[in-house]
């Protein structure tokens, strides 16, 4: 479950993978990111990955904020 937040967030907005954008193809794209390309295309509903961005995001959210609070103690 964990890769499918890591890859939801760091392929599209790290990497620049766009699977669901309007005329998209994996031109440009090194191996990786081009199997990457590949798998949301065949694999990831466009829901799914909306919904695993958020459920990143909001680990990532609630892990930021352990550590503020971590740090202010």
């Amino acid at each position: 479950e964990q890769w499918r937040h890591y890859n939801s967030l760091y392929f599209p907005y790290v990497v620049g993978v766009r699977a669901y954008a309007q005329n998209a193809t994996a031109a440009g794209l090194d191996p990786i990111a081009r199997q990457a390309w590949q798998w949301f295309v065949t694999e990831v509903p466009q829901r799914s990955l909306h919904n695993w961005q958020n459920a990143a995001a909001r680990l990532i959210a609630a892990d930021l904020r352990g550590n503020l609070v971590s740090a202010q103690d």
